[in-house]
């Protein structure tokens, strides 16, 4: 018997909101399951030609004729991927989930946010992408007076396995952006969303330069504000901007032009795919921590090993010259993430453990008659989610000097008179995103 299983999400565009769910149905045993992808609304999205092209059948489909399509289709498991945190239009769409009669719904909270009303109890599951993630929202859980933890998991975003960059295409890559084959090559990868973006780089930047590093700065992609602004530096002839992309082909050529992966957000990392996939093609990454956000680069960098947290500008740039000066460690913290990637964020296990909680869950409805695999299993285990809260400290106190403060405006994270700078113009442009949105939802 095969189960009809859709994953249904507002938006299926470059990040990992869209990158995860395609992998997830992608990977499914189609002995067992039958994947399709639904969005909530009327438009066509930026992955449903990667899904089509995979065999998998994809629908927009507006809000108010959303029962009816799923009686229609009669899926056994539905899976929603959504911020987690309180919201009375997707109330609604959940409450339109559970009229349609399925016996399974998911949920992928995607930031870890708790939602205290009603709606979590519809959800079977409810998973969390990291284990930072699932940490802070048994923690706003524990705020708020409810001990709903048993139906709490950690389902990762998995990443797609890659050869490892050679000589040849790193030095194709520098050929292509007419950087020096010997350069010492930063890279970020992620969102020209302001939010997603640190202006650490700063200060960075300029602590490289006085300590007369000639370092060049690839980046896919960046604010345009922040563009203008790196320009107009003493290095801004060394800084090249990309345009976004979901292409992997793309993001690959980025990374394989780079020495050390840097990353920092203000709003920090609920997984950090810019992270993983530098590992998984051999990148040591440098990365602040962000523990008044969210903070999964942590939970992915291992300090001193693959690479190094920081807790400040200073340090972030020490460490940049510390790698840059010694390239057989930086090549031995290449190797290593590329190991943990491999073993903890491979989309083959991952996918099996979500076919263990879909089978799991349909059985205790009496629905799957059949044995469950027994490679199909929870991963990672409930015991290595449960003692997640004493090694998470750990990882905090592993950074050299004190652990950075909260900023001004906590988890927007804008810090002193560079912060005020940006602020005015930043919020600015975050309200005429927000109020796009809402106009914008089906």
């Amino acid at each position: 018997m095969s189960y009809r299983v859709a994953h249904i999400a507002t938006q299926w565009g470059l990040s990992g909101v869209g990158k995860a769910p395609q992998l997830y149905l992608s990977g499914l045993d189609t002995n067992y399951f039958t994947p399709e992808a639904i969005v909530i609304g009327t438009e066509v999205c930026a992955r449903f030609d990667v899904l089509e092209n995979c065999g998998i059948p994809c629908h927009a489909v507006p809000s108010e004729k959303l029962v009816e399509f799923l009686k229609e289709r009669q899926y056994s498991v539905l899976h929603i991927h959504r911020t987690g945190k309180h919201d009375p239009w997707w109330d609604e769409i959940v409450e339109r989930l559970a009229k349609a009669n399925t016996p399974v719904i998911f949920e992928t909270n995607i930031f870890g946010r708790a939602d205290t009303s009603k709606t979590p109890e519809h959800f079977s599951r409810q998973f969390h992408i990291s284990l930072s993630a699932y940490l802070k929202h048994r923690e706003e859980l524990n705020a708020a007076g409810l001990a709903r933890h048993d139906n709490q998991h950690v389902l990762y975003y998995p990443i797609e396995e890659s050869p490892q960059i050679s000589p040849e295409e790193r030095r194709l890559a520098r050929s292509k952006y007419g950087i020096p084959e010997d350069a010492t090559v930063l890279t970020r990868v992620g969102r020209a969303d302001i939010r997603k973006w640190s202006d650490i780089y700063f200060d960075v930047f300029d602590a490289l330069h006085k300590e007369k590093l000639d370092f060049w700065f690839l980046c896919r992609s960046a604010p345009e504000s922040r563009i203008r602004k790196l320009k107009q530096r003493p290095y801004g002839e060394r800084c090249v901007f990309l345009d976004e992309s979901s292409s992997p082909e793309d993001v690959r050529e980025t990374f394989a032009a780079a020495s050390i992966c840097t990353h920092s957000s203000r709003i920090g990392e609920s997984f950090g795919y810019g992270i993983a996939e530098a590992m998984l093609l051999g990148l040591p990454v440098i990365s602040d921590s962000t523990p008044w956000a969210d903070n999964a680069q942590i939970e992915l960098i291992e300090h001193s090993s693959t690479g190094y947290v920081c807790n400040n500008a200073k340090d972030f740039a020490t460490r940049i010259i510390e790698l840059a000066s010694d390239p057989e460690k930086a090549s031995r913290f290449g190797q290593a993430g590329r190991t943990k990637v491999l073993n903890e964020y491979n989309t083959a296990p991952i996918v099996r453990s979500l076919m263990h909680h879909m089978a799991s869950a349909l059985k205790e409805r009496g629905l799957w008659t059949d044995e469950i695999p027994e490679e199909w299993n929870a991963f990672p285990s409930p015991t290595r989610t449960n003692d997640f809260a004493e090694e998470y400290k750990s990882r905090l106190e592993a950074p050299r000097g004190n652990s950075p403060t909260r900023p001004l405006l906590g988890r927007i994270g804008y810090r002193g008179a560079s912060g005020l700078y940006w602020l005015l113009q930043d919020g600015t442009e975050l309200a005429g995103r927000k109020l796009r949105a809402r106009l914008l939802r089906p």
